[in-house]
């Protein structure tokens, strides 16, 4: 649980993971069911489950996935009720007139109740380590840490941590520890439950990230595999500047076999580096649909391959000139001097919640009316949920981090 293991709080009730998991039997096919499209399902589903079983105070999610969620719950909170474990029901906290959405244990000591949270109230229900991180300045300085869930390469939460704030070694020190903890805690969560997700903390400092991965891919033998696990998603070429984020076409990842695959993936991440752009994403016809299709197919043959153990030096050598010779077809397309102007886009389709549309009266309504019973609730029924909340001491935070979070 979090708050033993984060904070050093033994007094919580722990919770009772041998004798729910039988009651959670439903549980795994109910996730593979609904997490139809891992970019927009997995975060809210996955960390609802880590709020349920204590392993986070919290998660903040979008008004949209409200009903998903309020189905998810009611399932959870059945099978505690069904072994005597009340005192760990979930439940929605609406916040903010429209976007924000708290799933949070009922009886959480730590979760602040504020209507009107600030940046620092937000962060400290996310068990952030450096709660009030918030900056509207663009060329603050700052690095960032983000927890993967290693099957999909989906960032299910991440942190931004400024780096004015950051500047011993000490204090740098702590920041590993904690996001250990935090990615031991997660996946040893999701062991007791029997479910099959498993999470990665990685740091990310944009001043020293980008051009260390070039340098360790520009050499000609493989790193280390502490590295490598370290690595990995970086490697894809995200979040370079410019560069697309979608892991569709991710073409590495923690199950890859980097050591016997090597010159396959030096040469693929300098294609990725260079042609896996924004700039060429659906902006003519040579970029368009077949362009990013085949890229995608090429990428995930890659991706197949390089996890394949025992692959004979022949078969290596044979993709290996198949896809050089794919790559150079698509850099043709793409390095076109005169292209030809886009006809029909074809965008990635959202699935329905998260489809954009007109808020109508009706929505409207319904939302007023959740936040009216949560504020009802909170003062008439639930006064315990207002008093002193534990707090863990933290970093120094700007003034932003004081401002509302939800204005």
């Amino acid at each position: 649980m979090a708050e033993q293991a984060l904070y050093g709080n033994t007094h919580e009730p722990p919770f009772p993971f041998e004798h729910i998991k039988e009651k959670l039997e439903w549980l795994p096919a109910y996730l593979s069911e609904n997490i139809r499209n891992t970019a927009f399902d997995l975060d809210p589903l996955l960390n609802t489950i880590l709020v349920f079983a204590r392993a986070r105070t919290s998660t903040l999610q979008h008004i949209p996935m409200w009903t998903m969620l309020e189905d998810l719950l009611r399932r959870l909170n059945a099978a505690t009720a069904s072994v005597g474990a009340g005192h760990h029901r979930v439940e929605l906290v609406p916040r903010g007139r429209a976007q924000g959405l708290f799933v949070t244990c009922s009886r959480s000591p730590r979760f602040n109740w504020a209507l009107n949270p600030s940046h620092l109230d937000v962060g400290r229900n996310l068990d952030f380590f450096a709660p009030g991180h918030w900056d509207p300045d663009p060329l603050q300085r700052r690095c960032s840490v983000h927890f993967v869930e290693k099957g999909s390469l989906q960032s299910i939460m991440a942190e931004t941590v400024l780096l004015k704030y950051l500047q011993d070694q000490d204090t740098l020190a702590e920041l590993h520890k904690f996001n250990q903890t935090r990615e031991e805690l997660y996946n040893s969560t999701m062991e007791k439950l029997g479910l099959e997700y498993r999470f990665k903390a990685i740091f990310y400092n944009p001043e020293e990230s980008v051009d260390t991965i070039s340098l360790v891919l520009s050499r000609n033998v493989p790193p280390t595999q502490s590295w490598w696990d370290d690595n990995c998603f970086f490697v894809n070429g995200y979040f370079r500047d410019g560069n697309v984020l979608d892991t569709s076409f991710a073409f590495c990842g923690y199950n890859t076999k980097d050591r016997d695959h090597w010159p396959l993936i030096q040469l693929t991440f300098q294609f990725v580096v260079k042609y896996l752009r924004y700039e060429y994403w659906y902006t003519s016809e040579e970029t368009g649909i077949l362009f990013w299709n085949a890229m995608e197919t090429v990428l995930q043959k890659i991706k197949k391959a390089c996890e394949t153990d025992g692959v004979a030096e022949e078969d290596s050598s044979v993709l290996l000139k198949e896809v050089k010779e794919e790559f150079e077809r698509l850099a043709k397309l793409a390095d076109t001097p005169d292209k030809t102007p886009l006809i029909n886009k074809k965008p990635r389709s959202l699935p329905p919640h998260w489809m954009p549309r007109q808020s109508t009266l009706k929505d409207r309504i319904k939302k007023d009316v959740r936040r009216f019973k949560a504020v009802v609730s909170l003062f008439l029924f639930e006064r315990y949920k207002l008093r002193d909340r534990l707090v863990r001491p933290s970093l120094e935070y700007p003034a932003s981090g004081d401002w509302p979070a939800f204005s």
